[in-house]
């Protein structure tokens, strides 16, 4: 598809933490804190991941289209 959709979310990891994000999510955009939002459509998934990974200690904020189709943005360091 053109954007990643959030097949599962790891437990234990950060984004369970939040509570926030859920499977079947879209993610649309990634911020690392402080730099530029990137507009993800089209890239490809690996290229993505390293956006929402970032290094140790970064926030990043995800903004998210959920299941009701309502936009939310998600802060995960």
């Amino acid at each position: 598809g053109e954007y990643t959709k959030v097949s599962s979310v790891v437990v234990g990891g950060p984004a369970w933490k939040t509570k926030k994000l859920e499977d079947n999510d879209i993610i649309l955009k990634v911020t690392q804190k402080g730099g530029e939002t990137v507009d993800i459509a089209g890239m490809r998934l690996d290229d993505v991941v390293q956006l929402v990974r970032g290094k140790k200690g970064t926030v990043v904020i995800l903004t998210v289209k959920k299941k009701d189709n309502s936009v939310v943005d998600i802060e995960i360091e």
